[in-house]
């Protein structure tokens, strides 16, 4: 994480951006929860290739690429590409809030477990 923070940093500095293309699951949990992705932008997280490539070319102020082929409708649509991320992180998250409040359960039953006499009372 501290490697993606330097580089982004370095090329904010230069006057340069980051897009990524794609992230695996775990990793975009990880820059989320260190709130990395906010400092790079949601807009420049980007579901595949050809979306990065149209944000990259979005923040060189260039044209549109011209693209042919059976997939030009959903390409020419990155809001809806970005929509799909940001479905994906809320569900993570929900994943992560649900583990998190599973492990805090389990620690409260390993910290303060049941009585000795209780415990006997209850295999009655």
């Amino acid at each position: 994480m501290n490697a993606l923070e330097d580089l982004l940093e370095r090329l904010q500095r230069k006057g340069k951006h980051l897009v990524l293309s794609a992230p695996h699951t775990h990793p975009l949990l990880v820059m989320e929860k260190a709130g990395f992705l906010d400092k790079l932008g949601r807009q420049n997280v980007c579901p595949h290739v050809d979306a990065a490539l149209d944000r990259a070319r979005e923040l060189l102020c260039l044209p549109p690429a011209v693209r042919h082929g059976p997939l030009e409708r959903e390409r020419n649509h990155p809001q809806q590409a970005r929509d799909e991320v940001a479905v994906a992180l809320e569900r993570a998250n929900n994943v992560l809030k649900r583990q998190t409040a599973s492990a805090q359960a389990t620690s409260k039953e390993i910290a303060h477990p049941m009585p000795e006499e209780s415990a006997t009372r209850m295999k009655r």
